[in-house]
């Protein structure tokens, strides 16, 4: 759909899907259009069809983790759907420690060790844990690195997208209550 904000309300309107070569990802477009200024477009995230397992995974992740469990039921399905698979074999370097951030990562499948400078002692990450989003919410350094212990199956999600979806839900329920 093709949005458009004025003052602080967001107006959708149809407009055709982008689909892959499959049929099961889909990109919107967003126009947004502030008082005197000239159209801007902002391309919205992928989403994708996922089957009920991963779903369940991935609402449950967020459901459980401290920060994204403070969203929207609408917002959580939306960052589900919005997510992007990723894979990473043993000894693979997912995040590092004191890097620069913009992914928030579940865990679907497999495990994955946390590390921190100074620090003699890990901690194991498995399916249905949260990672990374300290970086993505408060746009800081990773605090920790995070290696591949097994062969790990992961759903991501970068600020752009994150941001995205937090501010289109905020503009709907805003257009709801007004």
């Amino acid at each position: 759909p093709i949005a458009s904000a004025t003052a602080s309300k967001l107006h959708l309107s149809p407009m055709p899907s982008d689909m892959n070569a499959k049929g099961s990802e889909q990109r919107h477009r967003l126009a947004v259009v502030a008082p005197g200024k000239s159209t801007q477009t902002i391309v919205a995230p992928i989403q994708r069809h996922l089957d009920e397992t991963t779903k369940t995974i991935i609402m449950r992740a967020l459901e459980t983790n401290p920060y994204t469990s403070k969203l929207t039921l609408a917002q959580k399905k939306l960052l589900s759907v919005s997510m992007t698979p990723q894979s990473y074999v043993p000894t693979d370097v997912i995040i590092k420690q004191g890097e620069k951030g913009d992914q928030l990562f579940v865990i679907l499948a497999g495990s994955a060790n946390v590390t921190m400078q100074g620090h003699t002692s890990s901690h194991e990450l498995r399916s249905g844990h949260v990672f990374g989003e300290l970086a993505l919410l408060y746009d800081c350094k990773r605090t920790a690195t995070v290696v591949a212990k097994t062969k790990v199956k992961v759903y991501c999600i970068n600020r752009a997208a994150f941001k995205f979806i937090a501010k289109k839900a905020k503009l709907e329920e805003q257009e709801r209550l007004t």
